[in-house]
């Protein structure tokens, strides 16, 4: 594209106020400043009201899967793990050399997580599912396996306010409902 004399401008978030900022950014770029802001206020609003929500909660461990088969999931320093802090939980995926590693079935018994997140993809209906192999895993024997809308979670942008509330309450057991209704506005 560059050697088309096209403009380019390369984005890759790994954290919520990195996308904030982004949006921001974007919104200059664009030539819609004042679109970008706003949608940057809504999330950095977003955020503070799910930080004051967890504030002294017990911090559940997490597991975030991003694909079942192989079973990923994610660690620190990427924007699922940001998701997962701010949320209030505790990512149970311990720092390394790849920020999404696949794991076994070992790794997976012995991280014991209290919740499971999984995020469904195409040709994986139910990846929840995939966890009823390990029944003493301590998330299975207490129903705790929740799915997230890949998009909410994933994919760096205004989205991401719906993924933090899905998440918070999915931790926390908590009904965020109304707030998730007002981020959907």
């Amino acid at each position: 594209m560059e050697s088309l004399g096209l403009p380019v401008y390369v984005v890759y978030p790994r954290g919520i106020q990195v996308t904030i900022d982004m949006i921001r950014i974007l919104g200059r770029v664009t030539g819609e400043e004042e679109g970008g802001d706003q949608l940057a206020r809504k999330l950095t609003a977003t955020v503070a009201q799910v930080r004051s929500l967890v504030a002294g909660l017990k911090r559940p461990r997490v597991l975030f899967c991003v694909m079942v088969r192989p079973l990923t999931v994610a660690g620190p320093g990427t924007l699922v793990g940001d998701l997962i802090e701010t949320a209030g939980g505790e990512n149970v995926v311990a720092s390394g050399p790849n920020r999404y590693p696949t794991w076994g079935g070992e790794a997976l018994l012995l991280a014991d997580p209290d919740l499971i997140v999984v995020s469904p993809h195409q040709g994986t209906p139910n990846p929840a599912g995939l966890f009823n192999a390990w029944p003493e895993l301590k998330a299975v024997r207490q129903q705790r396996i929740y799915s997230v809308i890949p998009d909410w979670v994933h994919r760096p942008g205004p989205r991401l306010g719906l993924g933090l509330l899905t998440l918070a309450e999915a931790i926390h057991d908590l009904d965020l409902h109304e707030l998730i209704d007002r981020e959907q506005q």
